[in-house]
């Protein structure tokens, strides 16, 4: 999935996104919005392995503004 528009980008989460999402899962301080103020107990490896087994109803989504990623949210259909 691709949708942009002027200067945003929303993508599928790729391999190469998986150290930016453990940086941003794994810190308190961004996930504390989302109810999780110590970050999530993640690792790479099992980013890595979640964004292997992305298919139609789920997958993570990359937020780009200017070509710089600044958000992520997770999509699950029906």
């Amino acid at each position: 999935m691709k949708i942009f528009n002027r200067d945003i980008l929303i993508r599928n989460a790729e391999m190469t996104d998986a150290n930016t999402l453990y940086k941003w899962w794994t810190d308190g301080s961004v996930m504390e919005h989302a109810g999780f103020p110590k970050g999530l107990s993640t690792s790479i490896e099992k980013i890595q392995k979640e964004i292997e087994k992305y298919n139609d109803r789920k997958r993570t989504l990359i937020i780009e503004y200017k070509s710089l990623a600044i958000g992520n949210f997770l999509v699950i259909l029906g």
